[in-house]
């Protein structure tokens, strides 16, 4: 028996200081199973191609037990210049076990 946790999160961010060029931003993930490091790379990605982007509503479409999922972000400008990654966020999608669960022989 499991029950349901939210299979979408917020990820949000601080942009400051903000960039006069600052073009939009860039949000990777990986796989929360995967051994640190973990892979962030441009086939893990997806463009947000606003400059006031501070948030960004993720969806787990297929949530099971195993879909932990960890995100960085990046910001680009008008030159597509990239900056560094930003802290890791991880989140659970999908099922989590009740509490105090037991079991008998």
């Amino acid at each position: 028996y499991a029950e349901p946790t939210p299979v979408n999160r917020k990820l949000t961010w601080d942009k400051s200081p903000v960039e006069p060029d600052l073009a939009g931003f860039w949000v990777y993930w990986a796989p929360k199973s995967e051994p640190e490091p973990r892979v962030y790379s441009n086939l893990r990605r997806a463009q947000l191609v606003s400059p006031l982007s501070t948030e960004v509503l993720i969806i787990d479409l297929k949530p099971d037990a195993t879909s932990g999922l960890c995100f960085k972000i990046t910001a680009y400008d008008t030159s597509n210049n990239e900056s560094g990654f930003s802290n890791e966020a991880c989140g659970w999608f999908g099922m989590t076990a009740p509490i105090n669960l037991t079991g008998a022989p």
